[in-house]
């Protein structure tokens, strides 16, 4: 790794604004030019990204290539791709990542088994590891990271990193490869959490098993099982925000609302204005009555 941030930054310009180009082709061709290479390029954007720490690095002198890059032409590149994505995430969000992975695993596997099938197999093979495991595996690096969307993480990223331009990195700090998130401490105990499924199983969100509904929440697993039914968005915003008050680390407890919102495909600024909402709906004073019960017990 470059002893130099300028080195650093000029590869990061260089990703992207690869990634820039693509993003600009995927819209144009209405999401045809999404695919697997795509979705390889995307995870080495974001492995150069977490592999960055300018804590460590010396910056240049003002002469030299790093203040054209630094001011000008890093903040420029990060500000359309910012811009892109708020303006097309509705096609980056439609893509279907499970079928690009039910494809590729089924022609490197020379299966002729169908999706359903082929799917049931990935996710026999991918219940069996912890979260950890499943993020080190050969299975994940051939053909689990393709259902991540990148998209969404290398905006996030984006937006931050203009951030620390605009404050010449003074409140800087490292950038978390949150796609990946890893937890092996126990965030709810599984007595909450089955207090929770007894009150929103097959009502807020779609029939699941208490292991599975227990695992997902606390991230021991990668299989994502949790469906949201129809209209109860509001319900699972609040139930998101009781939760998030039982984790007392404040670096844990945002990284757990930023990825528990994007594997329910929930919009964070959607949360946020609209977490307690529920309280103020006549009709659903029985459910906030009833939550507010379960982490009122809790914490006594």
């Amino acid at each position: 790794m470059s002893n130099y941030i300028d080195e650093s930054l000029a590869s990061l310009a260089v990703v992207s604004n690869l990634t820039n180009q693509m993003w600009i082709n995927e819209i144009n061709s209405d999401g045809q030019e999404f695919n697997y290479d795509s979705q390889d390029i995307y995870r080495a954007h974001l492995e150069l990204v977490y592999s960055l720490n300018f804590n460590e690095k010396i910056k240049s002198d003002s002469t030299t290539f790093f203040k054209d890059l630094a001011d000008k032409n890093m903040p420029y590149i990060l500000k359309r791709n910012v811009e892109l994505y708020e303006s097309f995430s509705n096609i980056f969000d439609s893509y279907d990542r499970t079928k690009l992975q039910i494809d590729f695993f089924r022609k490197m596997s020379k299966s002729d088994k169908n999706d359903d099938e082929l799917s049931i197999q990935i996710m026999q093979f991918t219940e069996l590891m912890d979260r950890e495991e499943y993020i080190k595996s050969d299975f994940y690096k051939d053909f689990g990271f393709l259902t991540t969307n990148f998209h969404y993480y290398i905006y996030q990223f984006n937006k931050k990193l203009l951030k620390d331009f605009e404050s010449n990195f003074e409140n800087y700090s490292k950038y978390n490869s949150e796609f990946i998130f890893v937890n092996k401490i126990e965030l709810f105990p599984m007595e909450i959490i089955l207090k929770i499924h007894q009150e929103t199983n097959n009502e807020v969100f779609e029939n699941i098993k208490i292991t599975n509904f227990y695992d997902e929440l606390n991230f021991f697993h990668s299989v994502k099982k949790i469906k949201i039914k129809p209209k109860q968005n509001n319900k699972v915003y609040f139930i998101i925000h009781k939760l998030s008050g039982l984790i007392n680390d404040k670096k844990m407890k945002n990284s757990w609302i930023d990825v528990i919102l994007h594997n329910f495909q929930l919009k964070k600024s959607h949360y946020l204005s609209k977490c307690t909402a529920v309280r103020e709906i006549d009709s659903l004073r029985g459910f906030v009555k009833n939550i507010d019960k379960i982490f009122n017990s809790e914490t006594k």
